[in-house]
């Protein structure tokens, strides 16, 4: 008898889209996000290849063995920096989303103010029983 196949995340079409229609944040599609984290991953390899051959030759490391060691601290380098930088730009999306939010908030409540105060005092009367007569409220 074969096992059915829970899936735990909603699968995604083409677009992006989730089956319940948010679409994932991800970073790499934020291009100053994607930029940054490549040039830092550059900037550590190299130092840390610089670094690993520099202490090597002062150390007395014979030239096949500093070279591969450089090339390991390189590669330690650029996967810890890695690791750091998407923690760092995680948590840098999170606030420019919630900056967005308040944004957005903000903008609806002043348009929502604006309307009240063109139907006066006694609400106008335009919207149909039953409805508030504003986008996205009930």
């Amino acid at each position: 008898m074969a096992k059915k196949k829970v899936d735990a995340e909603p699968e995604e079409d083409d677009a992006g889209e989730s089956a319940d229609g948010h679409t994932p944040i991800r970073i790499a599609d934020h291009p100053r996000a994607r930029n940054a984290i490549a040039r830092s991953r550059a900037w550590a390899s190299l130092i840390g290849f610089g670094l690993g051959a520099f202490f090597g030759d002062r150390a007395g490391v014979p030239f096949v063995d500093l070279v591969l060691r450089s090339i390991g601290i390189g590669i330690g380098a650029y996967l810890a920096v890695w690791a750091g930088a998407l923690a760092i730009w995680r948590q840098i999306l999170f606030a420019e989303l919630a900056v967005r939010r308040r944004e957005a908030n903000e903008s609806q409540q002043a348009l929502l103010a604006e309307l009240e105060s063109q139907a006066g005092p006694g609400g106008g009367g335009s919207a149909p029983p039953g409805q508030s007569g504003y986008p996205g409220q009930l």
